[in-house]
Parts: C-alpha cells; structure tokens; sequence
C-alpha cells in the first residue's frame, strides 16, 4: 500500500505548490495597473523628497517633483548598497553631462534611495552628483510608482509616465533611452 501512496503524495504535493504559486502571484499586483505598462500618459504620483547627495547641486533641499513639470523626468529607484544601482549611477551621471547641454537643462535625472537603505549614502552619493533623495515612510514614492529596485520612468514634461526602463538593460538601451528622451523633449515643444 505505500507504493501506491507515494506517487499520490508526490502529485498532492506538486497540486498544493501549483496553488500556492498561482496564489502568489494573483495576490500581487497586476502588471498591467502598473505606471510602467502603460505609455498611457497618466502623471506620475507628485512627492517631495529631500536631495541627499552633498555633490548635487540642489543638496539639502526639499525635491518637489511638480516643480519640474516642465522638464523631462529619469527617475532611477535604488538602494544604496547596491552595485548594480552604483555603477549605473555613475553611468548616468556621465551621460548627463555629456547631453545636458543638448537637451537645453530640460532634463533632470533623480535618483530615489528606497525605505530602509539610508544607512550606506553616503557611499553611494559620492560617485556622482545627480540629485538622490531618500524615501521615507510617509512618502512611500516607491510605493506609489508600483516601483522595484531597478526600475527607472521616463516622464514627459507634465510627469507623463511615458517610459519604463529594466536598469539592467541600461547601458544597452543608451540609443533607446537618448531616441525616448529626444522624443519626450519634442513633445515639450
């Protein structure tokens, strides 16, 4: 009777983690109610985070994303320790300088420190100057974007979420990436 009972347990078993995987993943979120999925030119959820990064040139103050409607918008989420997140920050830093003045100062890349990371920044800010702002538990702007760590937005001028960008394809999508931000620069005009 135990043989009989072994390949019973085995299908019970793979029958109770197929339900609980589909569990799982009807319990989070819908990708496609996700800002990213869309290019469906909703705003990006407004906050006001304050720029952690003493090389930036806005250090100190208080970031209100609106303030910047008229610009176009890279927002990175990141978590300070991470290397991926340190490397690509200061790829991005480079690529900014080197088409600001191309984009006219239209464009503005921020970097935004998750909850529970605030520890290790100042590592992580000295390798560039953009503007890195924490998260905090009354913003919850992670949050509110339905963001991961190394998920980037392309906002249009008036915070159209226009893109979503993967940050581990970045730098493979720089052409992508300049190509989006040309075009969001265009519909500024």
């Amino acid at each position: 009777m135990a043989p009989a009972l072994y390949p019973m347990t085995l299908r019970g078993m793979a029958l109770v983690l197929s339900l609980c995987f589909v569990a799982c993943a009807s319990a989070q979120d819908d990708a496609t109610n996700r800002p990213d999925c869309g290019y469906n030119d909703d705003p990006g959820p407004n906050f006001t985070l304050e720029d952690v990064n003493p090389t930036s040139p806005t250090y100190g103050q208080q970031i209100t994303l609106s303030d910047y409607d008229d610009k176009v918008i890279f927002i990175m989420f990141i978590r300070s320790s991470c290397g991926h997140c340190q490397s690509l920050s200061t790829y991005l830093n480079s690529y900014m300088e080197a088409n600001d003045s191309a984009w006219g100062g239209q464009v503005l890349f921020l970097m935004v420190n998750m909850i529970g990371w605030e520890d290790d920044i100042a590592e992580f800010t000295s390798l560039h100057n953009l503007p890195t702002l924490q998260d905090t538990s009354a913003a919850h702007v992670a949050e509110d974007y339905g963001a991961y760590l190394y998920w980037n937005y392309l906002l249009k001028p008036g915070r159209e979420l226009y893109t979503f960008y993967y940050s581990y394809s970045l730098p493979a999508y720089e052409s992508r990436l300049l190509g989006e931000i040309q075009e969001a620069l265009g519909a500024a005009k």
